[in-house]
């Protein structure tokens, strides 16, 4: 695991050269998706049909932008914790207990 640094003034971005390669393959991707849709599915339409043509392209372009804006803000945010209360945990744990004790019982058939 990295080291931590002030990358952009945020001082808990770890520096993950395997995190970083997932994220430029994911913008690349995004990337090479908007291409394929636009000049290469869309231009034909765009030459027919200007007008729904250019309504797709410009949808789509809009969508991957927002894709992108999500996964920044995602990636580039500190998502910080939940604090559980104790009466959440308590609940869980006899949850957990009661579905132990129902699973561990056998039931036996009875022959007449």
């Amino acid at each position: 695991m990295g080291r931590k640094t002030n990358c952009c003034g945020l001082s808990w971005f770890i520096n993950d050269g395997v995190g970083i390669g997932c994220a430029v393959f994911t913008y690349l991707l995004i990337g090479y998706a908007e291409f394929v849709v636009v000049f290469v599915m869309l231009l034909p339409e765009i030459v027919t049909a200007a007008a729904f043509g250019w309504f797709h392209a410009i949808a789509f372009t809009l969508l991957s932008c927002l894709a992108l804006v999500a996964h920044s803000r995602a990636m580039c945010s500190n998502p910080g914790n939940y604090p559980l209360r104790k009466l959440y945990i308590r609940k869980f744990e006899e949850a957990t207990v009661k579905r132990r004790r129902s699973s561990s019982k056998v039931h036996q058939m009875r022959v007449y």
